[in-house]
């Protein structure tokens, strides 16, 4: 939306949304079905719409699953951590195995397994920590694994 026009569209600044078949319309800003989305407001528009699905629609389980979790963990006990200290805390340490990346590892641009630079490129991440391969699979895919 951002990088399109939003001229003619005919949005509102609202959110509607469903929950057991009932359509639920709520104004994203104070009197939000009155304002029409257009190319100087639409950064505010993406704004209030994340800030609905990421926080808002979600605040009743976040809760609950906050509640639960400070009745194992005290909240004044997560304090001294960071947040990548907390995850792996929490979910352990990852583990990436080579031999399960070059298994199901996909070769394009006339790359097979057998390519010279392929057979290097195992050759060095065999000698990579695992730190050093959670940052290559960071670069790779754009997902971390602490």
């Amino acid at each position: 939306m951002l990088e399109n026009s939003v001229e003619g569209l005919e949005q509102s600044f609202i959110y509607e949304s469903r929950l057991l078949e009932q359509k639920i319309i709520r104004e994203l800003i104070s009197d939000g079905s009155q304002i029409t989305l257009n190319e100087q407001n639409k950064t505010e528009f993406v704004t209030r719409i994340c800030q609905m699905k990421l926080k808002e629609e979600i605040s009743q389980q976040t809760l609950a699953f906050l509640r639960g979790f400070h009745l194992i963990v005290p909240s004044d006990f997560l304090a001294v951590f960071t947040s990548s200290e907390l995850q792996l805390l929490i979910s352990g340490p990852s583990f990436i195995d080579i031999e399960q990346l070059k298994q199901t590892a996909e070769y394009r641009g006339g790359y097979t397994k057998d390519s010279i630079q392929i057979l290097w490129l195992w050759e060095i991440l065999d000698k990579f920590s695992q730190g050093d391969l959670a940052l290559f699979v960071l670069f790779i895919s754009g997902k971390l694994f602490v």
